[in-house]
């Protein structure tokens, strides 16, 4: 099963888009767990793509956001709580969406799709439609194309197995 459209990869085309998204200027959400989520996904694909630690990466995003200190311990909460818990979070993807391995899918898809489970099955704070349409909203911005779609699949498999609403 491929995502690919023109050639690209799935992460260059992520790439692409979330070039353009940065080029249009695209802010940030105003509400600070809609920007925690935002800066904690940025931070787990830096992590992710390079291996830089997601908790100081999330520190280097804060310098120009408004609220730092509430987004910032919300979004250092997001990422500790994905890196914490990485192995369960995968595992899980791995039965949500079992024709792709985790590694396969983008870089950008898979730590959007970290963040909404680490919220859905172990914080547990958010409910699991704003887990779920957050989630959407950052694949919107950051993903490829077809992101919205495919993490909007994958999450509707995770949200039945979680046992709250």
């Amino acid at each position: 099963m491929s995502r690919k459209k023109t050639g690209q990869s799935s992460d260059q085309a992520a790439e692409d888009t979330r070039s353009a998204a940065l080029d249009q200027e695209v802010a940030p959400p105003a509400d600070p767990r809609s920007r925690a989520r935002w800066v904690a996904v940025q931070a787990l694909y830096e992590w992710d793509a390079s291996g830089h630690d997601a908790l100081e990466a999330v520190n280097n995003r804060l310098d120009d956001v408004p609220d730092a200190k509430r987004v910032g311990e919300m979004a250092r909460l997001l990422a500790g709580g994905v890196r914490a818990n990485q192995e369960a979070i995968d595992a899980v993807l791995g039965q949500a969406a079992p024709q792709w391995s985790v590694q396969d899918m983008s870089v950008v898809d898979r730590n959007i799709l970290r963040v909404a489970v680490y919220e859905v099955l172990f914080d547990t704070k958010t409910p699991v439609r704003a887990a779920l349409n957050e989630a959407v909203e950052l694949a919107k911005t950051f993903g490829a194309e077809t992101s919205p779609r495919f993490v909007n699949g994958v999450l509707g498999a995770v949200a039945q197995m979680a046992t709250r609403s």
